[in-house]
C-alpha cells in the first residue's frame, strides 16, 4: 500500500516544475464555431427599394490556425506569460434575402458569401504550475481583417416569383479591434525545466465587423453588414522552448 501511494504522488508532482524562464514558441490548431451578432439587415437598394437580409444559423465547424511566440518567467507557484501570435480562419455567411420588404413580404431567395479572416493578437497567460496538469486563463487584444467575397445568390424556390441578383455586393476588407479570452490545461511531454507543452483550452475570440460592400445597382446605403464575427473554439496548442 505504501509503494502504490508513493506511485500517486511521483505521478502527481513528475514535470510539475514549472517551465525554464525564457522565450518559447507556439503553434495551435483549433475547430471554431462561427457566430454573426446581427440577425437582420435592411437596406436600401434605391429611394424606394428595401431588401432585408436575414443571417442564417447553420452550424459550422471551421479549422483555426495559429503561430507565435512568448517569454514567460517563473513567479514561486505561478508562470507569467506575454507573447505575441497571429491566427487565420476561413468562414462563410448565408440566409435569405426578402425583396421589397418596405412594401410588405414576398417570395424569398437565399443568399451566401465566403470570407477569410486574420487576426494579430497580443496575449498575457497566467499558468497554475503547482502539479503536473498546469491550469491556465489567457487574454488577448489586437488587430483583425475580415474579408468577405463572392456573393450569390439563388432561388428558394422553382416557382417563386424572386429573381437571384445579377448585380452581387462587392467584397469588403474591414479592420478591426479585436479580442479574445479564454481557460486551458497544460502538460509537459518531457521531464526536466526546459521542456516542451501540450495544452488544451477552451478560447471564445471577437474578429470585429463583417460585411459586403455596396452593390452596383446601388445607389444609396452602404452594402450588406454581418454585424460583428465571433467565434467559440477548442484549441490544441503545442509550446516548445527557442533552444
Amino acid at each position: 500500500m505504501a509503494r502504490i501511494k508513493y506511485l500517486a504522488f511521483f505521478s502527481l508532482v513528475a514535470f510539475s516544475q514549472s517551465m525554464a524562464d525564457g522565450f518559447y514558441w507556439n503553434v495551435d490548431l483549433g475547430m471554431a464555431a462561427p457566430h454573426f451578432t446581427k440577425t437582420n439587415d435592411n437596406v436600401w437598394l434605391n429611394s424606394y427599394m428595401q431588401n432585408q437580409y436575414t443571417v442564417s444559423k447553420p452550424l459550422q465547424r471551421n479549422p483555426l490556425l495559429g503561430l507565435g511566440g512568448a517569454y514567460q518567467w517563473g513567479v514561486k507557484k505561478l508562470t507569467l506569460s506575454l507573447g505575441a501570435s497571429i491566427y487565420t480562419m476561413q468562414t462563410s455567411v448565408s440566409g435569405i434575402n426578402s425583396p421589397f420588404i418596405n412594401a410588405g413580404y414576398f417570395d424569398t431567395v437565399n443568399y451566401s458569401a465566403s470570407g477569410e479572416s486574420y487576426a494579430a493578437m497580443l496575449e498575457p497567460k497566467l499558468v497554475l504550475n503547482a502539479s503536473a496538469w498546469q491550469p491556465y486563463v489567457l487574454a488577448g487584444a489586437g488587430v483583425s481583417l475580415n474579408h468577405f467575397y463572392s456573393y450569390a445568390e439563388t432561388s428558394s424556390d422553382p416557382d417563386s416569383s424572386a429573381s437571384p441578383t445579377q448585380t452581387p455586393f462587392s467584397g469588403r476588407s474591414a479592420a478591426n479591434f479585436a479580442y479574445e479570452g479564454g481557460v486551458g490545461i497544460q502538460h509537459a511531454l518531457t521531464g526536466g525545466l526546459n521542456a516542451p507543452s501540450l495544452a488544451l483550452d477552451y478560447r471564445y475570440m471577437n474578429w470585429g465587423r463583417a460585411g459586403l460592400s455596396a452593390a452596383p445597382m446601388q445607389s444609396v446605403g452602404n452594402g450588406l453588414n454581418f454585424g460583428r464575427l465571433t467565434t467559440s473554439s477548442v484549441n490544441l496548442r503545442l509550446v516548445w522552448p527557442l533552444s
